[in-house]
């Protein structure tokens, strides 16, 4: 972890110490940052961040009974603290003081940036496998309050940290970007309709996000999804050096499905016309092999030495995150395909385009609504409708709200059928797992699925 003390702190935010009589000597120690009082623990620094709800100020006093050796706030401190072994420092604003500290332990680092519409996660994990000595921040912590604390984790010895960066409402990502100094390398993983309601276009959704190709030095460690809808032309005009991957064979880095099955999704990558060989993920869908693809060439790029052979093979101990896209074998050899996490109408193309090639007996679509869409929701829903009707599936279950929207792009009528209660999922669904019956479920993480899943994993084989 990133050790320092607390003239330095006072230093990195522009602070000033509130009681001089705490002042410790130059002790170092590990700097470990928190924001919830109701997880500080004894040594962290607590940042007290007013929010429009909750004003981490309220809490100072709850925070002492844990011993923190450090609180940052912006407000005047009432001097009953005074006397305590805690040191007060104060600056201008909180949010700004945990930026700087993030960009002080980001310094000197081997930073590695991950944005887009959907796909960040997951190619942050898939480059955690790949990459030696690596660590990525954890969870969805990819915002400016979250990417400090995730980086206030690092392992002392980690040679490259991989970190994603959400950009959900204008500014975020520019405020995120301040809490690294040294960039790397970078991944755009797609483009899509996700948080419209804060964004103009998808042109302007693109723009924002593109920006953590800035300031890179090397033009071989940029890289982004070529499927962006035309998008990805002017993306080349913005950012000339990046280096796009995808199915069509005009991209510098093409990929060739090989097949998908119950054990996972094989393909092969082509770097420059070179055929750099097979590669297995045990994951469902595109999505995951152009998150993989992204990930192996930008590995090899970073470190030379590595073989292909040990990228293979440390590909195959991902596992993604529950409702990411794992297989989960259940009885009578059928599997059930979990995206039950998050959905977007990016993902959701994706993956239902993905399902078509998926070689089964019988095929199920368990699908909900995909939330956060703002004015463009109706449409989304009908074009969704419309995505899944291409898949023939024998029967599709759908939940939440825009299930007259989707019904109106969804043709087969008599496949269709409106559920009211996930509960009921599990019964309506157990018929069809039979002989090689392949479900997949895919909706907003709101909507509710992943109790469907967790019901449906009691069934898995033992």
């Amino acid at each position: 972890m990133f050790k320092t003390t607390v003239e330095k702190i006072i230093k990195f935010c522009n602070g000033k110490l509130v009681f001089k009589s705490a002042l410790e000597n130059n002790v170092q120690f590990n700097l470990h940052i928190s924001v919830d009082s109701r997880n500080v623990l004894s040594g962290d620094v607590f940042v007290c961040l007013k929010g429009d709800r909750v004003d981490g100020h309220d809490f100072i006093k709850d925070v002492l009974k844990n011993f923190p050796r450090v609180v940052i706030v912006q407000k005047k401190v009432d001097t009953v603290f005074e006397n305590s072994k805690t040191i007060f420092i104060k600056v201008k604003d909180t949010h700004d003081a945990l930026i700087d500290l993030a960009a002080e332990m980001s310094a000197g680092r081997n930073n590695i940036l991950i944005s887009g519409s959907a796909g960040k996660t997951t190619t942050k994990q898939i480059l955690n496998c790949l990459l030696p000595n690596s660590y990525a921040t954890f969870k969805n912590y990819n915002t400016p309050i979250g990417i400090p604390i995730a980086l206030s984790n690092i392992p002392d010895d980690s040679r490259w940290i991989i970190s994603e960066l959400s950009a959900s409402y204008r500014g975020e990502i520019e405020k995120t970007l301040k809490c690294f100094s040294d960039v790397k390398a970078a991944i755009l993983t797609s483009i899509g309709a996700s948080h419209t309601e804060y964004f103009s276009s998808l042109e302007e959704i693109m723009r924002t996000k593109s920006q953590i190709f800035l300031n890179i030095e090397n033009p071989y460690t940029k890289f982004a999804n070529g499927h962006m809808g035309g998008l990805e032309k002017d993306l080349l005009e913005i950012h000339p050096n990046i280096k796009l991957y995808g199915f069509d064979e005009g991209f510098e880095i093409y990929i060739k499905r090989v097949k998908t099955d119950s054990f996972g999704t094989t393909f092969s990558i082509f770097n420059n016309g070179k055929d750099i060989g097979e590669f297995c993920i045990r994951a469902f869908g595109d999505h995951f092999v152009l998150d993989a693809t992204a990930s192996i060439v930008l590995t090899k790029e970073l470190v030379g030495d590595i073989e292909y052979e040990t990228i293979r093979k440390n590909l195959l101990n991902f596992k993604p995150e529950k409702g990411r896209g794992g297989i989960i074998e259940l009885e009578n050899d059928s599997v059930c395909i979990d995206e039950s996490y998050n959905a977007n109408p990016l993902s959701m193309k994706m993956c239902l385009e993905a399902f078509k090639s998926f070689n089964s007996n019988k095929k199920v679509l368990i699908l909900g609504d995909m939330l956060e869409l703002g004015v463009i929701s109706k449409d989304e829903h009908k074009k969704l409708g419309m995505i899944a009707n291409s898949v023939n599936a024998d029967a599709v279950y759908y939940v939440g709200d825009h299930f007259e929207d989707f019904s109106k792009g969804y043709l087969r009528k008599s496949q269709l059928h409106a559920i009211n209660d996930v509960k009921m999922l599990k019964k309506i669904v157990y018929p069809w797992i039979k002989n090689n019956c392949a479900v997949f479920v895919k909706a907003s993480n709101g909507i509710g699925l992943s109790q469907f899943v967790s019901d449906l994993e009691k069934m898995q084989r033992k």
